[in-house]
């Protein structure tokens, strides 16, 4: 068998069958795009908290009109 494979002797060569070194067969971001992401992520929750926070007030403001009408 050749070096590696898994009727191979440790002694016979490369045993580490791939295991060994760099791993370019995963998914590769820059970081630049990292940073895009991040810097999106974050703004889609400030953006959400800041409209739950104006749904909110806007909604004790009815809520306070509704009982003033009473």
């Amino acid at each position: 068998p050749a070096p590696g494979d898994a009727g191979s002797s440790p002694a016979s060569g490369d045993s580490a069958a791939g295991a060994e070194g760099a791993d370019h067969g995963s998914i590769a971001i820059s970081r630049g795009g990292i940073i895009a992401i991040i810097v999106v992520a974050v703004s889609v929750c400030v953006l959400g908290a800041v409209s739950a926070i104006l749904f909110y007030l806007a909604k004790k403001r009815s809520w306070q009109v509704r009982e003033s009408i009473r």
